[in-house]
């Protein structure tokens, strides 16, 4: 559904976009971190885009850890295909009163084994950088089952409205950001980490 960028890497990590909202910047902070962290020198990356997915609520009979993959739509088998093929995955979220975004709690509760204990780095953004999003996501995908190896080193994007265009998108990331760039660096080396250490038995 989304277009694969392929480096000598053999990892790959999905980087979900997690805002779908019609007017969003999500997918731009998405595309902005992928450069600015160089992580394509580290991975294979794919980004991901839950409005492209669209997934409806999710409606099985039982909890997918219960499921073994056997799931009754298509969508769902496919979700839970592409979502097997990465070592890890970048959490990009928006911050919805206080919390992050319902479509990637959605897309989460969708599967269990394809997120089990993978690494996972949370990317926030918001007039507080996201903070609360980026600390409950990260409860989340830490301390539920799902017991997935976080990225301790947080990446919090702080936004004001003069970064906006009368558009109401960001006017130029690359600058508003700037100050945020080394940040991303070192998380996508604690990933890379993360990633390249054995699960312990």
């Amino acid at each position: 559904m989304e277009p694969t960028t392929t480096t000598a890497s053999s990892k790959k990590i999905a980087v979900i976009i997690g805002s779908v909202r019609t007017h969003r910047i999500g997918d731009t902070v998405a595309n902005w971190f992928v450069q600015a962290s160089g992580i394509e020198s580290s991975f294979t990356v794919e980004i991901i885009d839950l409005k492209t997915w669209n997934l409806p609520l999710y409606d099985e009979a039982y909890p997918p850890m219960y499921l073994n993959g056997a799931y009754t739509t298509e969508l769902a088998k496919q979700w839970r295909d592409k979502i097997a093929q990465f070592d890890g995955f970048v959490f990009v979220t928006c911050e919805y009163n206080s919390g992050y975004s319902p479509s990637i709690k959605n897309g989460i509760d969708y599967l269990f084994t394809e997120w089990n204990k993978k690494p996972a780095l949370v990317v926030s953004y918001g007039f507080v950088g996201g903070a609360s999003a980026n600390n409950q996501l990260s409860h989340v995908l830490a301390n539920s089952g799902l017991k997935m190896r976080l990225v301790q080193h947080k990446v919090e994007l702080t936004l004001s409205r003069d970064m906006y265009g009368a558009d109401g998108k960001l006017a130029d990331i690359n600058t508003s950001f700037a100050k945020f760039a080394p940040e991303t660096v070192k998380a996508v080396a604690e990933l890379l980490t993360i990633v390249n250490t054995p699960l312990e038995n």
